[in-house]
């Protein structure tokens, strides 16, 4: 049970520049050193790619806790789980990892501040929240619960994921109005770690269910409600639930959080009394009469509201947040300006050495469109003696037999189809050489010496050579190929003027040149146009991002944050999947995105 001083730094004002940063850790610049927790030290950091860097809070682990590998162990597999999650009212974890002996998390900037700031600050001015806005930040957070609860692993089991430490320094409220659980499956961790540390104090006690306080008690997710349930209490009334005194009896307190011995709303104001039985069913000591599920708090939740604000929605508590913090908005504009100075550009060489020794355990699964459907090949003939054909796999198609072009139904690639075997050449080209050698000696065959021959007159200059012509005759119709076998050129014999009958010289079957095989296609199919591809770069992807990103925010203005989470999705796979063999990818993101604003 720590007093939870290391979670207001995530979005807490500006702190003392440290002399020492910018300083390059791993992927990672530290640019502002936020706070001191009881895990560890807090930095705002910039990452990504230039021209479109995007901030992000690096927790580094305290030393002593890096060298207790059981601690470590364990903080690695839950952050494993934790890094999983991706809703938008849970924050977002980019990376589990170690920069040298330094092991630490990588998180999801929220600009805002924390429910312990917000609700010190509205005791310090003697408000509290207004309704609407306590129960809408309630059913954000039970929402963000519920998504977290019904996590599944691959096979469909449940992954039992329960935070353990839901309480006002854990729910972040941004200035646009999103509510945010932070450190969902790390908070487990943190407090085993700090078990014996002297300093822990009452300000987690009293988010504690009565399972967590009691030896052996089952803990599940249940125990997230009674938390949320105690959150909720404090957003309505602005009030602690539990009050520990200057010297707090934890065993006393221990006994009434056991017996659920604590006030309702209707006690701190008549108003509230409406929604005495919504807290107390979430802060039942027995875990079964309370909520059986995130949801089914959320949507009681959602009952109230209606019947207070039906229209409320993230607008409304942005902009009650930047009024309410109006006089920190000029430090967290110099801390923008200092951030918008330091450029990653300048420490590349130092980042790229970095990035090298950096260990990642595991980094976020970013949500990627569907897979386009695998290539289906043609089936290729591999001859035509058996009347069979069989398909090749794609993988055992040479690449000289692949079409690079679409087919017509957009199926995939097309393949080229094997060329005729050289036996069947051999064979359709002695046919043919077959039916002039048959079609000359029908001719000789069928002429009389007294017919008139056409025979072409011998030029007087050629001297005494002869010059034969044949009519063309067409071969018969119905005739049958004969067998490819080698026959000794036939002779036709020819009469001269003086009746002599001479052999000609034979009759050469002169056979031309082989072409080289062409492609066979469908003539009824037409071949898309061969396009020429352009190389791209990373500048051109990074200058389109540019321009999308300004296209973005004059969408924003106009139609408010419908398109963030698809914004925040293709962010994060620009800074941390592209690369030079995903650019293509990257680009037809970047076209869908834009096709989604145009809508």
């Amino acid at each position: 049970m720590q007093a939870g001083t290391d979670k207001g730094g995530h979005t807490g004002p500006t702190a003392r520049q440290d002399p020492s940063l910018p300083q390059v850790f791993g992927r990672y610049l530290l640019v502002q050193r936020l706070s001191r927790g009881g895990m560890g030290e807090i930095f705002l950091a910039k990452h990504g790619l230039a021209g479109f860097e995007k901030l992000a809070v690096i927790k580094k682990v305290l030393p002593h806790l890096a060298a207790d590998a059981q601690f470590i162990s364990r903080f690695v597999d839950e952050a494993q789980v934790a890094i999983k999650l991706q809703h938008v009212n849970v924050a977002q974890v980019f990376e589990v990892g170690r920069v040298g002996d330094e092991y630490f998390l990588a998180l999801e900037y929220v600009e805002g501040r924390d429910l312990r700031r917000t609700l010190a600050l509205l005791a310090h001015r003697r408000t509290r929240l207004p309704v609407d806005l306590a129960l809408f930040i309630g059913r954000e957070l039970a929402n963000g619960l519920a998504y977290a609860h019904r996590r599944t692993s691959q096979d469909g089991s449940s992954l039992n994921l329960v935070h353990c430490d839901i309480s006002p320094p854990n729910v972040l409220v941004s200035f646009e109005g999103e509510t945010k659980v932070i450190d969902f499956g790390i908070a487990k961790s943190a407090l085993r770690g700090t078990a014996t540390d002297p300093k822990m104090g009452f300000g987690k006690f009293g988010y504690m269910a009565p399972e967590q306080l009691i030896r052996g008690g089952l803990v599940d997710h249940r125990t997230d409600i009674y938390a949320a349930g105690v959150v909720l209490y404090e957003l309505l009334t602005g009030m602690r639930l539990y009050e520990a005194g200057p010297e707090p009896d934890y065993r006393a307190l221990a006994k009434k959080v056991a017996k659920g011995d604590h006030p309702m709303p209707g006690e701190c104001d008549r108003s509230l009394a409406l929604y005495d039985d919504l807290v107390a069913t979430a802060l039942r000591p027995r875990s079964e009469d309370r909520y059986q599920s995130a949801a089914e708090f959320r949507d009681a939740i959602q009952q109230a509201l209606v019947n207070v604000n039906p229209t409320i929605s993230t607008d409304q508590l942005g902009s009650y947040m930047r009024d309410l913090f109006s006089e920190e908005m000029t430090g967290q504009k110099e801390l923008h300006d200092r951030v918008a100075k330091t450029h990653l550009a300048d420490f590349q060489e130092q980042m790229h050495t970095a990035t090298i020794s950096t260990v990642s355990f595991a980094m976020a699964q970013l949500p990627l469109q569907a897979p386009p459907e695998a290539p289906r090949a043609r089936p290729v003939p591999l001859g035509r003696t058996t009347g069979q054909s069989k398909a090749l796999p794609a993988a055992s198609i040479p690449a000289a037999s692949m079409d690079d072009l679409a087919l017509a139904d957009g199926t995939g690639t097309s393949v080229r189809e094997q060329p005729p075997e050289k036996s069947r050449k051999v064979l359709v080209l002695g046919v043919f050489a077959s039916l002039a050698v048959i079609a000359v000696v029908a001719v000789a065959m069928t002429r009389g010496k007294g017919e008139t021959e056409k025979v072409a007159v011998a030029d007087p200059a050629a001297g005494s050579a002869k010059k034969i012509t044949f009519e063309p005759i067409e071969p018969p119709q119905t005739l049958a190929s004969p067998p490819p076998a080698k026959k000794e050129p036939a002779v036709a014999q020819v009469e001269t003027r003086e009746g002599d009958v001479k052999d000609p010289p034979p009759v050469k079957v002169v056979t031309k040149k082989k072409d080289p095989p062409r492609r066979v296609t469908d003539p009824l199919k037409k071949e898309p146009p061969k396009t020429t591809t352009t190389t791209l770069t990373r500048e051109a992807v990074g200058a389109k991002f540019s321009a999308t990103s300004r296209q973005y925010e004059a969408y924003k203005a106009k139609n408010g944050m419908q398109l963030d989470r698809e914004w925040n999705e293709l962010t994060s796979y620009i800074q941390y999947k592209m690369n030079a063999d995903t650019l293509d990818d990257a680009v037809r993101r970047i076209d869908a995105f834009r096709a989604k604003l145009r809508e």
